[in-house]
């Protein structure tokens, strides 16, 4: 937990991504690289999956992946969803 800690301290945010046909995890790496670490699926039936190394993450299209990204990760030209808010808008 200290990495995530570490990580989240120095401006990582959590970032929501569609996964599609043309679209899934393997994109997802070759976008962020290693900065992107895959934290759990929202499942398009409705669950919720973690990651683990005795059962890893095998997202199918319609499943949203949440992801822990470092601050200088991201490419301008993709953005699928805005960062998840710590912060209650209401």
């Amino acid at each position: 937990f200290s990495n995530l800690n570490r990580r989240m301290l120095a401006g990582a945010t959590l970032k929501c991504t569609p996964l599609t046909e043309k679209f899934g995890l393997d994109e997802v790496q070759k976008v962020h690289g290693d900065s992107a670490l895959p934290l759990m699926l929202l499942t398009k039936e409705g669950r919720i999956r973690f990651s683990c190394k005795e059962e890893p993450l095998k997202p199918v299209p319609g499943d949203t992946l949440v992801s822990l990204l470092d601050q200088n990760s991201e490419d301008s030209s993709w953005d699928p969803q805005p960062p998840l808010s710590s912060h209650d808008p209401a």
